[in-house]
């Protein structure tokens, strides 16, 4: 991440010093470039608890780093100075530094709160949210829905017992070993008259040992020991404090959140910026990993159908290589899903168009090219799967519906079921709820079709 930043925003000062030359000199002068931005990151990264501190620090070594310079060449002083403090900017603003802008005066809050009514004395908060965030690491990885309503409000418990039932329809687990809590600090408070909706905020620095594993196999599908940042936010009701959400610091404030957040609202679905990877797929063309790096699913909407039908939508990316990956170096999807009460094998459906012919099945071997009886329909459409004699049952396979898939979305839209779920994709850089309001349709339509 540090890396993908310095090639992203220091390359105008290697173009600025290169001179007249357009040959190979621009890797090595944003090397040269990178060397202030990490020295300004790690020197500022120590204090992000104490930001004040941070740039006295930080500007001292800055004097001791620059004058030497400026003796050299004083415009070669401004630019480091310049890229230094960037990185001292994001050293000082990353991570848990990142939820506590507003900490002062959420401590004078707690403070003049804490004089009428004992219980927003401010350990005892703390102390709240830490026996919380413990007991929540072991209520996730056990499914203990029925603890987690002690502590959470409806609207979130609902969300997050959607994610468990997605995983637990996919035979994951998410176990979560040695919980360590480096700081546990207010980061926000609101007081309102009486009681019934006071809200604090926690930020929180922790690690733990993070792994994804399949029961069926036992097999560990990724493990993750890296310390993070969260901000977790508590509401009042009834006299107790209620979990209301968690904030990652990797989230991006994006303005589309609202719309997306309005999306899931009308449909009785929840959304999330991120959710990592528990429920990305591990199998099929798409979500195949082999060639692929940096997988990732961002933009996550859920909801239940019916009580009976798991449906999400999601945008899916991962890093292209090699002579095509361009200058956006990320292949975005939109995709819709929707779980199935039985098994189809693999099967994938496509335009039969000349590029998509090109899709590298020799990455997915024990696929096999199936024909309908409509010879139309083989002209138009392409059909592969892993259990030939399956495919003639699956019901989305009729031409009225692919016509009409084609018509709607695109000429390069993909159905692809992995045994008992459905993936309906389409290339998508352009990820926002208009997009998502079309898939939606799609999956509505899948939905009747296959008369669930």
């Amino acid at each position: 991440m540090l890396i993908d930043f310095i090639a992203n925003n220091l390359e105008i000062f290697a173009r600025a010093g290169g001179g007249g030359s357009s040959g190979g000199g621009g890797g090595g002068g944003s090397a040269i470039a990178a060397i202030p931005f990490i020295i300004g990151y790690f020197v500022s990264s120590k204090f992000r608890l104490n930001r004040s501190l941070g740039y006295v620090v930080a500007t001292i070594v800055c004097l001791i780093l620059v004058i030497p310079l400026f003796m050299l060449s004083p415009f070669l002083a401004l630019g480091f100075a310049f890229i230094y403090y960037v990185g001292v900017n994001l050293g000082l603003n990353t991570g848990i530094a990142k939820f506590l802008g507003k900490r002062k005066h959420a401590l004078k809050e707690v403070e003049k709160a804490c004089v009428k009514d004992s219980s927003w004395e401010k350990g005892k908060l703390i102390n709240n949210a830490k026996n919380i965030f413990v007991k929540y690491q072991n209520d996730w990885q056990n499914f203990n829905f029925k603890s987690m309503s002690e502590y959470m409000e409806t609207q979130y418990l609902n969300h997050a017992m959607l994610m468990m039932l997605a995983m637990k329809e996919m035979h994951r687990i998410n176990k979560i070993e040695d919980i360590n809590i480096k700081s546990a600090l207010i980061s926000d408070v609101k007081d309102v008259d009486g009681k019934e909706g006071d809200m604090y905020k926690v930020a929180f620095e922790a690690s733990l040992n993070d792994k994804l594993i399949d029961v069926r196999t036992n097999s560990l599908l990724s493990k993750d020991t890296k310390p993070f940042a969260e901000q977790w936010t508590f509401i009042r009701h009834n006299d107790k404090w209620m979990l209301h959400g968690i904030k990652q610091a990797t989230e991006d404030s994006s303005s589309c959140y609202k719309p997306m957040n309005d999306f899931a609202d009308k449909h009785g679905m929840y959304f999330s910026p991120d959710w990592g990877n528990l429920l990305l797929p591990s199998d099929g063309v798409l979500f195949s990993k082999q060639g692929k790096r940096g997988l990732d699913i961002n933009n996550h909407v859920i909801g239940y159908w019916d009580n009976k039908y798991i449906v999400q939508l999601y945008s899916y990316s991962y890093l292209k290589s090699g002579i095509f990956a361009g200058g956006d170096n990320r292949k975005y999807y939109t995709v819709g899903q929707i779980s199935l009460p039985k098994s189809y094998g693999k099967i994938l459906v496509k335009d039969n168009s000349i590029i998509n012919n090109f899709i590298p099945f020799f990455h997915n071997p024990g696929y096999r090219r199936v024909e309908t009886e409509w010879n139309d329909f083989n002209k138009k459409y392409r059909i592969y799967a892993t259990k030939p004699d399956m495919a003639p049952t699956f019901e989305l396979l009729n031409p009225s519906f692919m016509a009409w898939l084609y018509d709607t979305v695109s000429k390069n839209v993909f159905i692809e079921v992995v045994d008992n779920v459905v993936y309906v994709y389409v290339e998508d850089h352009n990820i926002d709820s208009k997009s998502y309001e079309v898939m939606m349709e799609v999956l509505k339509r899948v939905y009747r079709e296959l008369k669930l």
